[in-house]
């Protein structure tokens, strides 16, 4: 039997990819088939990989194989991407889901179906008291959170065993400054989630009776709830940066918020990295070069700084 995984190569992707391979896993991967994706392929001799456009079904359909055993579908255009291209971003997120459970129907056995999900469908929650439910209301506000919304109505629907996870932010190894980080204001409630615990909860789903035709949240519990100014403040003093000013944010709310997931941990038992241990790992990763930042801070202040559509002098 085989487990296979779709959007092998994003950032829970490899994750997965490399926990299921822990496990001894029979492993089959689907993503684009780009020249960095293939370089990244290289060093997982044990992995057969199927490149193609999971927008497309002839592709999605030769990946499905009766020796499949779980589905985990990760493929999928995030943010900034998916409101600068709504219409691709629709056709992968939506149509790709799409395909996916066609391809499935198609098969004599029908195997699981591990959706990534995003705690972002319940749009605007900074008000709310109380810590995000599973049956909190949804209220999405982008197009992406509207194309996750609608893949788990498809997929509740569609007969197919299922387990479909919320994530919270996810963070990646390979931590970079995007523009987007600007957008969120600084006293916003986020759930960190390592990635190694998101890859981790999808293949716990595996054949997990518990976790059939159920939805979880996924996120690093309380040791991991914080406002963003101060997730942004450790992060940037352990680059050796420095917390940019109020100024550089955005004001307007964000769809993020603190989770229960007491049930989803219970089940799964994923939480295994909370952000402390996270912030810890960026400053091994980062090494020497930190210093090099510190030695190099004003310059490197004033180019973050120009990458924010709310600062000014």
């Amino acid at each position: 039997m085989a487990i296979l995984l779709t959007g092998a190569f994003g950032n829970v992707g490899k994750s997965s990819l490399n926990i299921l391979l822990q496990q001894n896993q029979k492993v089959k991967c689907f993503d684009l088939k780009t020249a960095k994706n293939q370089w990244s392929a290289k060093k997982y001799k044990k992995v057969k990989f199927v490149w193609g456009d999971i927008s497309n079904p002839s592709d999605v359909k030769k990946t499905m194989t009766e020796d499949i055993e779980a589905v985990i579908h990760l493929a999928a255009i995030i943010p900034p991407g998916s409101e600068k291209n709504p219409l691709l971003a629709y056709k992968v997120n939506v149509l790709g889901t799409l395909n996916i459970l066609d391809a499935i129907r198609q098969l004599q056995k029908t195997p699981q179906l591990i959706f990534a999900s995003s705690v972002s469908i319940y749009g605007n929650t900074q008000d709310q008291k109380k810590m995000l439910e599973v049956n909190t209301c949804k209220n999405p506000i982008d197009e992406y959170s509207r194309h996750k919304s609608a893949c788990e109505k498809i997929i509740k629907s569609s007969g197919i065993p299922y387990t479909i996870l919320r994530y919270g932010a996810v963070l990646p190894l390979s931590l970079s400054i995007d523009p987007i980080m600007y957008d969120v204001p600084l006293d916003t409630k986020i759930e960190f989630l390592h990635t190694y615990d998101a890859g981790r909860a999808a293949v716990n789903a595996i054949g997990n009776k518990k976790a059939f035709n159920k939805t979880f949240l996924i996120g690093g519990g309380k040791s991991s709830q914080l406002y963003y100014r101060e997730m942004m403040r450790q992060l940037l003093e352990t680059m050796g940066i420095g917390m940019l000013p109020d100024s550089a944010f955005g004001k307007n709310p964000y769809y993020t918020g603190w989770m229960n997931t007491k049930e989803s941990e219970k089940v799964l038992k994923y939480q295994q990295h909370d952000f402390k241990k996270y912030v810890q790992q960026i400053k091994g990763r980062l090494g020497v070069g930190r210093y090099l930042t510190k030695a190099a801070k004003p310059l490197v202040r004033k180019i973050l700084l120009k990458k924010s559509p709310y600062y000014s002098k």
